[in-house]
């Protein structure tokens, strides 16, 4: 059956900010490599992943200068903390929290091909919030699978409030819900007030407490698929990009996936999985002081400095 022809958006301010992102990595030498979504790019058992494994005994600082004000290093073969740095100081996550909404619509919904929409009114608040978008279309159903990359990838807010609207519709508050989860996983640092990172002073967590969260998201196969994701297209042909798809090659390091987050009081923050010598890493940091809409990607300069001590010297 042809699919019918979904109308034009109203309004997209805010996709501007894609744009701007994509230009501003242009500019930027960051020398990771990415692997796309046909890519599977893990070099561990999924089936032995924990989040109450973390081995510390090993853990130490960087020896580098950098930018991030808190960062932890983890080796997910055998959970060791290689890294770290004020891993247990609150930190803002900024859009990080995406992954804990994503992760909660996983424990939650049994069918993601189940649908939902966000409305014109949702619209207007995000863009008030100056909030980023995936550019979806105002009370167009969409799958939650393809809302789940919608939210991840291009960081959207607009996916959020959908899903948002799927938990409301079936008697249920999804911010709610990433407190229970986060409070069944034995987060003790960590609140949510909103499922897009939107800045609240009430809204926390720290690298410690996140880094479980990324674990217990790539137990998910669905999780998974969409951590390691740089390029989706929905049903309708609109093409989704990660805000980390222009990370390049450096030596035999290979990044499949992550997310990055920004606020003014966050600062800059940035989640990445990369393998390298089959074993696969969690690098988390926090706090960089830097702009990425005024061209200052300190967060992905600190992920290059990093790899570049660990496996250059």
């Amino acid at each position: 059956m042809k699919k019918k022809k979904r109308r034009v958006r109203p309004g997209r301010l805010l996709i501007v900010v894609l744009v701007l992102l994509a230009l501003i990595g242009a500019s930027v030498t960051v020398l990771i490599k990415v692997i796309g979504p046909s890519d599977d790019g893990y070099v561990f058992d999924k089936n032995s992943l924990s989040i109450n494994e973390f081995d510390y005994s090993e853990m130490k600082m960087l020896d580098i200068d950098l930018y991030s004000n808190a960062y932890m290093l983890i080796r997910l073969n055998d959970f060791h903390v290689l890294y770290g740095k004020n891993i247990n100081s609150r930190i803002y996550p900024a859009s990080l929290t995406k992954i804990v909404t994503m992760d909660t619509v996983l424990n939650n919904v049994n069918d993601l091909s189940d649908t939902s929409s966000y409305t014109y009114d949702d619209y207007y608040e995000l863009i008030d919030a100056n909030a980023s978008v995936a550019g979806l279309e105002i009370n167009e159903e969409y799958p939650i699978r393809e809302l789940l990359y919608a939210l991840v990838l291009p960081s959207g807010a607009d996916a959020g409030r959908a899903l948002e609207n799927y938990f409301k519709a079936h008697g249920r508050d999804l911010v709610e819900e990433m407190n229970v989860l986060v409070n069944r996983l034995g987060l003790e640092d960590s609140h949510f007030t909103n499922t897009a990172g939107l800045h609240d002073d009430d809204l926390y967590t720290c690298l410690d407490d996140y880094a479980r969260i990324v674990v217990d998201t790539l137990l998910n196969d669905d999780g998974k698929a969409v951590l390691k994701c740089f390029r989706y297209e929905l049903e309708d042909g609109t093409v989704l990009r990660s805000t980390l798809e222009s990370l390049n090659d450096i030596g035999n390091v290979t990044v499949y996936g992550g997310k990055t987050g920004f606020t003014g009081e966050a600062g800059e923050n940035i989640m990445v999985l990369y393998s390298h010598d089959d074993r696969s890493y969690l690098l988390i940091l926090a706090g960089a002081p830097g702009n990425p809409y005024a061209g200052q990607l300190y967060h992905f300069n600190d992920v290059n400095n990093i790899i570049e001590y660990l496996y250059n010297n």
